[in-house]
């Protein structure tokens, strides 16, 4: 294979993860409007989508990516300042920067830990800038991204079974696939929580 098969492994789970940064946008969205606050959003997740799922480090969607994720950790930091989030702002910070440091060591496991890490904690971060969530609102669909990672975990590994010599081959296809499967399950949440808000308001 040209690639390894951690790379493929890395690219389908932190792919379709990014598509969670949606849930956030949506309510955001029902809340309040759209707004240019969104567009910034919906463009990190579509770039990092795209660039998980079709290209390679060093190629120019994974500097746009790099950009994005930038500006979206400056905007959720300056508003922090009004919102007492500064835990999550130091605590991505820590798990990036553990991501780059096993990296460059290359222990592919633990970077895949700490990005995964990262990502959970920016998108409570994204969750509690973006909408009105409560904490056990948060702790629901925390387990319930778990819960996925774990799932696209599982679907990698019966990916490189059926593969075999080849997974880069046919990656894009099972990538596709995850990302209608993913879409399906965020629409699923959306739709609950909206149906709670709509109940809450009622009463």
């Amino acid at each position: 294979m040209e690639k390894e098969e951690y790379v493929f492994q890395h690219k389908y789970i932190l792919g379709l993860t990014s598509l969670w940064l949606y849930i956030p946008l949506v309510l955001n969205i029902y809340e309040n409007g759209f707004t240019k606050y969104n567009f910034l959003l919906f463009t990190c997740c579509s770039i990092s989508t795209i660039f998980w799922g079709y290209f390679f480090l060093g190629y120019f969607f994974h500097r746009l990516d790099n950009l994005f994720a930038g500006l979206l950790f400056i905007f959720l930091s300056y508003n922090s300042k009004n919102n007492n989030h500064y835990i999550l702002n130091i605590l991505t910070l820590i798990f990036y920067i553990l991501a780059y440091y096993y990296h460059n060591k290359k222990n592919n496991d633990k970077v895949l830990l700490y990005h995964l890490l990262f990502r959970i904690i920016g998108y409570y971060w994204t969750l509690a800038i973006f909408s009105n969530i409560t904490f056990n609102i948060f702790i629901i669909k925390t387990i319930l991204m778990i819960l996925y990672i774990s799932k696209l975990s599982k679907n990698f590994e019966k990916i490189k079974n059926i593969s075999g010599n080849n997974l880069e081959k046919n990656f894009i296809a099972y990538y596709n696939s995850g990302i209608i499967e993913t879409l399906l399950i965020i629409s699923g949440i959306l739709f609950s929580q909206i149906i709670l808000l709509e109940y809450k308001k009622l009463n």
